[in-house]
């Protein structure tokens, strides 16, 4: 039986424990002998892209499919076999995505202070072409930390500061789960696994290298 999920590549697209292989691309294979252990040993992958991108080690995203003798846990299988289907570097779907949930998130707390939207601002500014000095970079990062810290008595407004906070200095994949880390139901979990899944599946239409034929198996 085969089953279809998501992994994240580190950004030189090598395994972490191999880090003076080839790096991977579409049609890589890799195939251990050992019987795999969930976090231990066997090729890894995720059913939900969501839940991929919690171990992600980098902004490479790979669809996936894998076989053989197979272990599956809560948020992600092990496989003694994993080939990539098709893969591209999502760093900047996954800022779109700590965008978004971001600022779902402020308006759920009914979090008002500027600061904290400036920085999803500013990455919004980014994400469009425009051109973003170091200063202005240390400057968001620092008014929205002061915002976060303000926002402390109240858990949720917290979190929902802080995923803006990282919208300034954060590497894209550990932004984007910092982001999703604090949903708190499984509703809102499923929500974001939608939204991100969805849109890392148009950008690989738009770069012609997915085409749809296997979404929502």
């Amino acid at each position: 039986m085969k089953h279809l999920g998501w992994h994240f590549l580190p950004d030189d697209r090598r395994l972490r424990w191999n880090h003076k292989g080839k790096p991977l691309g579409p049609g890589s294979v890799r195939t251990t002998s050992a019987a795999p252990i969930l976090c231990e040993q066997g090729l890894h992958w995720s059913a939900n892209i969501r839940d991929a991108l919690i171990y992600a080690p980098g902004s490479y995203v790979c669809r996936v499919e894998a076989w053989g003798n197979t272990v599956i846990g809560d948020d992600k299988g092990s496989s003694q076999t994993r080939r990539i289907l098709w893969s591209f570097d999502a760093e900047m779907v996954l800022w779109a995505f700590l965008c978004d949930v971001a600022e779902e998130a402020l308006n759920v707390a009914n979090v008002t202070d500027e600061r904290s939207w400036a920085a999803i601002s500013l990455r919004r500014d980014w994400l469009a072409g425009k051109d973003v000095s170091p200063d202005q970079w240390d400057a968001a990062n620092a008014a929205a930390w002061d915002a976060a810290w303000d926002a402390a008595w109240d858990a949720s407004s917290a979190a929902a500061s802080a995923a803006a906070r990282v919208a300034a200095n954060a590497a894209a994949w550990v932004a984007a789960n910092a982001a999703a880390w604090d949903a708190s139901s499984a509703a809102a979990r499923d929500a974001q696994n939608t939204l991100l899944e969805s849109m890392i599946w148009a950008e690989a239409r738009r770069l012609n290298i997915a085409d749809g034929k296997e979404q929502g198996e």
